[in-house]
């Protein structure tokens, strides 16, 4: 890695000329490319704890790693196919504990408005780039309480959906081809994000971090002031017309029939009060001008199904032959 100096005024409110002067630096050079997942958090660092009843899950065998191309350094849990936690009892009592350190390096402070954590939670065969994030606090306990809902439809002309959407030879799209040969499950809002991406690639030879992006080398981030112009007037022109949804994203991206969403009901309660900050302190020896506001550089976070069963959600002809007397 070569190196990299940029001065930051700590006292500074979110200081963007030198936050984009640092991401131009970074997104223009291909060694520092290849070695972003440097200036993130590495996973020791990051997930303090991870508990779930008697189960330590902070094992880096119960996790993933990947890049995202707009949150940096992401850590999944429960992502792959071995090494499951399995979870058969409701509630808070049976939550999955984690607690994250999102602590900044001094002098970073003034470079973010707002600090904090992004979670996404989503089946393990969807892709968490068509997956909406949500952010959570430090110095808060939130209570993530989750269940699930299944909507099976029948294909047209019943409805708007296209059919079988699992199979990779059904539709003859390029993108509906690209998300299925990554081996994640296709839905239409991730096809039609990649549907945008891949306009501003053709028209900006760049790609927009914040929409899903499947790696190519060759391309960069949008980051110079002449590619920013570009992909922010597609989002101001083409993007907001219905009718390029209709005309160039739909005919490419199917709707699928079959789908799973999780319900998830939020609550929050207050973490860590005057005495809890001396004792980690006084646990971790931070002292003088090492002395930490614990509850700046904390999140705690509880992860429990609200219910086991799932709520089913299926569509039938309004009419058949049957229920039609004459």
């Amino acid at each position: 890695m070569g190196n990299l100096s940029l001065d930051i005024q700590s006292n500074s409110y979110f200081n963007y000329d030198n936050y984009k002067t640092l991401l131009e630096i970074i997104s223009t050079s291909e060694e520092l490319i290849s070695g972003s997942y440097k200036f993130g958090d590495s996973f020791e660092k990051l997930i303090l704890h991870c508990q779930l009843l008697t189960i330590d899950c902070k094992n880096k065998e119960y996790w993933n790693y990947y890049y995202h191309q707009l949150y940096g350094n992401c850590y999944q849990i429960n992502a792959g196919r071995e090494n499951l936690i399995r979870v058969s009892r409701t509630g808070w009592n049976n939550a999955l504990n984690i607690i994250l350190n999102i602590s900044l390096a001094d002098g970073l402070e003034g470079l973010y408005a707002s600090i904090g954590g992004v979670v996404m939670i989503h089946n393990q065969t969807t892709s968490p780039l068509s997956t909406d994030a949500f952010g959570v606090s430090p110095g808060v306990d939130t209570n993530i309480a989750i269940s699930r809902q299944f909507k099976s439809s029948f294909p047209k002309p019943y409805s708007n959906c296209d059919g079988d959407t699992s199979n990779q030879n059904v539709f003859n799209s390029k993108l509906f081809k690209l998300i299925t040969s990554k081996k994640i499950s296709y839905n239409q809002i991730l096809c039609i994000d990649l549907c945008y991406q891949d306009l501003i690639i053709q028209e900006c030879n760049c790609f927009y971090p914040a929409f899903p992006f499947f790696s190519q080398k060759s391309i960069k981030s949008c980051s110079d002031p002449a590619e920013v112009k570009c992909f922010q007037s597609k989002i101001g022109n083409d993007f907001n017309d219905s009718n390029f949804v209709n005309d160039v994203c739909q005919p490419q991206c199917p709707l699928e029939c079959n789908s799973m969403n999780y319900k998830i009901f939020y609550s929050f309660n207050d973490f860590i009060n005057k005495k809890n900050n001396e004792d980690l302190n006084n646990f971790y020896n931070f002292t003088g001008k090492y002395k930490r506001q614990m509850k700046n550089d904390l999140i705690s976070l509880f992860f429990y199904y609200e219910t086991l069963n799932y709520e089913e959600i299926t569509e039938k002809e309004s009419i058949d032959l049957v229920g039609c007397q004459i």
